[in-house]
């Protein structure tokens, strides 16, 4: 089954459409809605695309396709999917940030001295030693879980 051009910009209008419906009614508060609910067009939409994306992908699977035929074709492919599962995440976050079902730390391990730092008030712990760099590290943590890192 192939979806005309037509069909293609009627669902996208059909889904940009209620998105933006939804978002402005939460935004003016007036409907308290969860943020995971706000943002099921998006994900409706995005399913579909996945959908057909990998569909075509498994297409050339089947025996008797000929790989020289479109080699750049699947590459493209490739980075679709690659490119749609960032999205699905970056909206999975910007969810729970919006939901307020995390927050974000930032801490940082000293590499020289082989011990965690989770804030700039320790500055015996804020440099590294001969210009060695420190490796910084998103933490996630619970609202109701607020605990710090320990050394």
């Amino acid at each position: 089954m192939r979806m005309s051009l037509a069909q293609r910009v009627l669902l996208t209008w059909l889904f940009t459409l209620l998105f933006l419906i939804m978002l402005v009614l939460k935004l003016d508060e007036k409907a308290p809605w969860n943020w995971f609910l706000i943002f099921i067009p998006v994900w409706i939409f995005d399913t579909i695309l996945l959908v057909m994306l990998i569909v075509k992908m498994a297409g050339r699977c089947k025996s008797g396709f000929d790989p020289r035929n479109g080699s750049q074709n699947i590459k493209k492919k490739a980075w679709y999917l690659i490119a749609m599962l960032l999205k699905l995440a970056f909206c999975l976050a910007l969810c729970a940030k919006l939901q307020q079902f995390t927050t974000m730390k930032l801490a940082y391990v000293d590499l020289k001295r082989n011990r965690s730092c989770s804030s700039p008030e320790q500055a015996a712990c804020s440099t590294s030693l001969h210009g060695l760099p420190s490796v910084f590290l998103f933490m996630l943590s619970s609202r109701n879980n607020q605990t710090d890192i320990k050394t």
